[in-house]
């Protein structure tokens, strides 16, 4: 997906509009910055105990839309505006965070499954 611009992205549909999901290391330093380390927001979107952190679920999306939009405008000629923490608030209203974290993980899922070429080497060590 991320990689390769060909590819179609994971979708949210909400408030008339179709935003692009994107995740790849651009997203994961902008929210390790902002949450500290990876593990701290993984640790606000899916706690243990409790309910998530709805900041961080906000920025996530935002991120995750900002990046899909930036993505689409490289590749594009319609250039789209990015999405602000109140619109993504409002998009997560809309389509429920469990909507949300479905479609996110769908997107991570995408980005880490792209088949990776043979990298097996035969073992020529003499017995």
């Amino acid at each position: 997906m991320i990689g390769d611009n060909t590819k179609e992205y994971e979708t949210i549909k909400a408030l008339g509009e179709t935003y692009p999901l994107a995740y790849n290391l651009n997203v994961a330093a902008r929210l390790q910055a902002t949450f500290g380390s990876q593990r701290e927001w993984i640790d606000k979107i899916y706690p243990k105990d409790g309910e998530p952190d709805l900041n961080a679920l906000i920025e996530t999306c935002k991120e995750f839309i900002n990046e899909g939009i930036d993505i689409q405008n490289d590749t594009t000629d319609k250039k789209r505006e990015f999405i602000t923490k109140k619109m993504a608030g409002r998009i997560l209203t809309a389509v429920g965070t469990g909507e949300f974290l479905s479609k996110m993980a769908d997107t991570n899922k995408s980005e880490s499954t792209e088949e990776p070429e043979d990298e097996t080497e035969e073992d020529n060590t003499p017995s």
